[in-house]
């Protein structure tokens, strides 16, 4: 599943952890990937080390095959989760490592019930190229008429169109008050994205998470909303309140023996 913002600052990756995090706290085989191919920052947030990263690890698989030993020699581990960092060198040419990419999400998908891909804002060919092999979305939205509208032209525009096909469900991050419905109802009426929730607006409360590179999801006044959000991210992906596409048609391929990237 790929957690993608329709642009830089909307918070995809402090929400790719959160739900990462509170997934695997929940008792769920979960790992976390850093594949935003031009600012990783997973493991930053999470205070682990950038030595092997994602993009070492896919360059390697165009060299030699890589098995799970190899997979195994980049993991970190946080509370639970499985983490494969994401920092990449500037300016890289990421597309000629996407077939690398898929050998490593291959074999996270068969160690882990769920993979999580933070992709990062959807504004290059490499970023839309990984979340198209992604088997959902997660979008994370600011929540502001200008987050809609960046939504808008994201899903409208060459990297966005061919996503529209797939299941699709959004977090409003920094959500203000009387925001709820207009937010739930746009978002149904104009692409069928199923709402998972809303994070508020706590300058105070993500600043504090980043001074103790410490989730907001494990404590704080944004620590409810994140959790929820993953339960019923779980739901759906357990079939108990699946989204629909826009075409109104079900997908079958959200459970949690299959939900990956």
């Amino acid at each position: 599943m790929g957690v993608v913002g329709p642009g830089g600052g909307s918070g995809v990756t402090t929400l790719a952890v959160s739900l990462g995090l509170a997934v695997a706290g929940a008792g769920r085989s979960v790992a976390l990937v850093d594949a935003d191919p031009r600012l990783g920052m997973v493991a930053a947030q999470m205070g682990l080390v950038e030595d092997r990263s994602l993009f070492h690890l896919v360059h390697e698989a165009t060299l030699r095959p890589v098995d799970q030993a190899a997979l195994e020699r980049s993991l970190q581990s946080h509370r639970g989760l499985a983490v494969l960092a994401g920092r990449g060198e500037p300016g890289g040419p990421v597309g000629s490592l996407l077939p690398g990419l898929e050998v490593v999400l291959g074999l996270l998908a068969d160690r882990y019930s769920l993979v999580l891909v933070d992709i990062g804002p959807l504004h290059s060919e490499a970023a839309a190229a990984i979340a198209f092999r992604c088997q959902a979305l997660v979008w994370v939205v600011d929540g502001s008429p200008l987050g809609a509208d960046r939504l808008d032209r994201c899903l409208s525009s060459s990297f966005g169109r061919p996503l529209r096909s797939k299941p699709q469900m959004v977090i409003v991050n920094r959500a203000g008050l009387g925001l709820p419905t207009r937010a739930r109802e746009w978002l149904a009426r104009e692409y069928g994205l199923s709402l998972l929730g809303l994070v508020p607006f706590d300058l105070a409360a993500v600043r504090s998470a980043e001074e103790r590179l410490l989730p907001p999801v494990l404590g704080g006044a944004l620590a409810s909303p994140l959790r929820r959000a993953a339960t019923r991210m779980l739901e759906v992906l357990d079939g108990e309140d699946t989204p629909r596409h826009r075409s109104g048609a079900l997908p079958s391929t959200l459970r949690p023996e299959s939900s990956s990237a």
